[in-house]
Formats: C-alpha cells, sequence, structure tokens
C-alpha cells in the first residue's frame, strides 16, 4: 500500500513539473505599436516582427504609460496565446 501511494505521488510530481515546462516564462524586447488598457492589448515590434499579446489584469495599469516607439521588455507565457505577465520601459 506505501509502496503504490509512493508511486501515485511521484507521478503528480512528474505531471506537475512537465506542466510547469510547458508555461515557462519567456521574455522579448520591442516598441510599442499600440498599449490598449481597457482591452488589455499590447502590440510591439520586436526586430521587425509584429507580436500581440492579451495582458493580465495585474499588469493592465502600466499599459496606459507606454507610448508608440517606447522600448519595452515583455515578460509573457506562449500557452496556446501569448499573455504578457509584465511590461516593463527598457
Amino acid at each position: 500500500m506505501r509502496r503504490k501511494a509512493t508511486v501515485a505521488l511521484v507521478a503528480i510530481m512528474v505531471v506537475f513539473s512537465l506542466a510547469g515546462m510547458a508555461f515557462a516564462m519567456h521574455l522579448i524586447t520591442g516598441e510599442v505599436i499600440m498599449a490598449h488598457p481597457s482591452t488589455r492589448i499590447l502590440i510591439i515590434d520586436a526586430q521587425g516582427r509584429e507580436v500581440t499579446f492579451s495582458v493580465v489584469e495585474d499588469a493592465a495599469m502600466v499599459l496606459a504609460d507606454l507610448q508608440s516607439a517606447t522600448k519595452v521588455v515583455v515578460s509573457y507565457e506562449a500557452d496556446g496565446k501569448l499573455t504578457a505577465q509584465s511590461a516593463t520601459k527598457g
């Protein structure tokens, strides 16, 4: 019985660690094309490539301070769509 519980616990830990790798945080640097606080959308130009993020509610306040052509560093998750966790001037 104890062995089954240990095996189950190890299996659960493996699943959670694999899920963590799938939703790892990424960083990208670029220039703001558009920052729209009410819809929580951020679009940047990253080395000539337009990248669109939806922004988590906690980070949406920052969007009001971002002007077009401002250099930013965006911390995001790629989980089927790009979700920005933060955007800082840089």
